[in-house]
């Protein structure tokens, strides 16, 4: 059975798109390959998973926004590396970093996932623009150097593939596009119980947002905008789940008609029960929890980035708003309360169409063969 050491710098129990992948990915491809995995040792406990060693980095003390980097001693992994067949890594940070290095120094098979475009998403979560720019050139360079030492990037959409080989990255790349479990995310058959079962009232109107509280997600626009849509819409309310930044986790707390419930292990029931989601963010790649909210039946409003120009259909599954438009989000916020049957079809609409074409079955198989072959 081929060994993979699955090399990674976001993993539970902090949450965020990669730790939701591989959390979702592991359990259903443990039988076919043995597996190790090496990442940090975030605050919280975290449940095993039978047959899967999980190798701890301890944190440091450098920090990046809400991000603790993991302290990294080459030698502390490189038994793992030397254990393996194949090394898989989903990030750029020490401990994905060490992987790709150690891995082509010891003539393995060095494999690479790629989640978002680090030299967008890491200057986008900085406040400065002097930071940004600098980690914005230092971001690029570094990627460049990691991924040309990789056999095989996999990317979740045919414009990152693009945007490496822009970026003069010559590794081949596999496109394997990411899905949701449906039979998991399925929309609810009572709305006003689903509200009541998150505490609020089957009256209540609802938008809300699921992920990372950083910068880059841009959920000051939000906010504004539900700030405006919330004079024209009776028992209009905001609920975020989430953590992040201390500084824009204030800005949600304690806000009237804001409910922030901060990280939440199952998301499930809060999707359920909101109406309307929005994702102001300013740069993604695919944006798993869109897809989540719509396989929940949920119609959104989004900013047209990353692969959510292609499965957000406007005027049919939910609607796009450009990027800082506060004023704009409000108006389609207000648009889609104003009509209940428009509301409930974008959302019927939402669902079939990450069952037609988003299925997490499908990312499986794509990632064995991919496994398989390298």
């Amino acid at each position: 059975m081929k060994k993979i050491l699955i090399c990674t710098d976001s993993y539970l129990p902090r949450w965020d798109g990669i730790a939701r992948f591989l959390t979702e990915l592991i359990p259903r491809i443990k039988d076919d390959f043995e597996l190790r995995v090496i990442a940090p040792k975030f605050d919280g406990s975290l449940e095993p998973i039978e047959g899967v060693e999980v190798i701890r980095i301890p944190l440091g003390k450098i920090h990046a926004a809400d991000y603790v980097f993991p302290k990294i001693v080459m030698g502390s992994i490189k038994k793992h590396i030397k254990w393996a067949d194949t090394i898989w890594t989903h990030t750029l940070g020490p401990i994905g970093a060490a992987g790709i290095l150690l891995g082509s120094r010891q003539k393995k098979s060095v494999l690479s996932f790629i989640h978002s475009i680090d030299w967008e998403l890491i200057p986008k979560s900085l406040s400065g623009r002097l930071l940004q720019g600098t980690m914005h050139k230092f971001t690029k360079w570094w990627a460049r150097y990691l991924f040309n030492k990789c056999k095989l990037i996999m990317v979740p959409t045919l414009e990152v593939g693009g945007i490496l080989r822009k970026n003069k990255v010559t590794t081949p790349t596999k496109p394997v596009f990411l899905g949701i479990d449906i039979d998991k995310f399925t929309p609810t058959k009572d709305k006003d119980k689903a509200k009541e079962a998150i505490g609020f009232s089957s009256k209540d109107r609802i938008i809300g947002y699921v992920g990372r509280i950083g910068r880059e997600k841009n959920l000051i626009t939000l906010y504004r905008a539900f700030l405006r849509a919330r004079k024209q819409i009776g028992n209009l309310h905001l609920l975020v789940v989430g953590e992040g930044i201390k500084d824009l986790n204030k800005l949600l707390n304690n806000k009237e008609g804001v409910v922030h419930v901060g990280s939440q292990d199952n998301v499930i029931p809060f999707l359920q029960a909101i109406d309307v989601y929005c994702l102001p963010s300013l740069t993604e790649t695919t944006s798993l929890s869109t897809l989540e909210a719509m396989a929940c039946g949920v119609p959104v409003l989004v900013t047209r980035v990353g692969l959510m120009r292609d499965y957000v259909m406007e005027g049919k599954n939910g609607a796009f708003f450009s990027t800082f438009d506060s004023y704009m989000l409000s108006k389609l916020i207000v648009d889609m309360f104003k009509d209940d049957i428009k509301r409930i079809r974008f959302g019927n609409n939402a669902r079939n169409t990450v069952t037609e074409m988003y299925t997490f079955d499908k990312t499986v198989k794509d990632i064995k063969l991919v496994l398989e072959v390298f």
